[in-house]
């Protein structure tokens, strides 16, 4: 998933869920600070909100891609993968967010499966991302690996075989509970209380045209917008 994403990352999604590419505007291509960045947007019928994104500095010196996955039509986890290239250093994090309605017993089996592949993982050292106000939501598949050249395919595997696991899990899940607002409410938490990624937007772009860039599409969580562009 990592050297052809986000295009192996959108065929996975396909054997489950239909995908519709939609326009993110502005927001297909634009810069952020020294970074050039390009998104790839689609609603997967049935499932809600995938956002790709890919973003590089001057001379190939950081290479980053991101895939967030906001499963509105699902009562299943919130998705977010980054993979991270710079100085020598191959970052994977693979990240599920607990902003489900309730309990979900369906998707024990699922989340030992991904937990599994976390395990798979344990010989590379973890790559700590300290302390955040959002870490009591992260459940416990999410993982965090740093390494070098060596491990790449290794990443790439585990990477491809966590989203896979992850779409057949929301392709089992129960429909979305009406009224849901937790995705919404972590995404209010990254702007008030602060997240890598959303910290780097705001200081770039400064905080509205941050704010229209996550709420309407990485994350899609207005819901006017939703209703909108489909």
């Amino acid at each position: 998933m990592i050297l052809s994403f986000p295009k192996q990352a959108f065929d996975i999604f396909r054997e489950h869920f239909p995908l519709t590419v939609k326009d993110a505007g502005a927001y297909n291509s634009f810069r952020c600070g020294p970074m050039k960045v390009s998104i790839d947007w689609c609603y997967a019928q049935g499932l809600g909100n995938v956002c790709a994104l890919r973003a590089s500095a001057p001379l190939g010196l950081m290479k980053m891609n991101t895939l967030v996955i906001h499963p509105m039509e699902k009562d299943a986890p919130l998705f977010s993968f980054d993979y991270i290239s710079a100085m020598g250093n191959h970052t994977l994090l693979l990240e599920l967010y607990d902003t489900m309605q309730g309990e979900n017993e369906q998707l024990t089996d699922s989340l030992s499966k991904l937990f599994a592949i976390k395990s798979s993982l344990s010989e590379l050292a973890d790559y700590n991302l300290g302390q955040h106000w959002y870490d009591d939501i992260k459940m416990t598949p999410s993982l965090a690996k740093r390494t070098k050249k060596a491990h790449i395919s290794q990443l790439e595997q585990s990477a491809t075989d966590f989203l896979r696991i992850y779409v057949a899990l929301c392709a089992t899940a129960q429909p979305a509970v009406e009224g849901n607002t937790k995705v919404s409410d972590y995404v209010n938490g990254l702007f008030e209380n602060g997240g890598p990624s959303t910290d780097t937007f705001k200081k770039a772009l400064g905080e509205e045209k941050a704010r229209q860039l996550f709420e309407q599409i990485i994350f899609n969580t207005i819901t006017s917008y939703q209703k909108s562009t489909r």
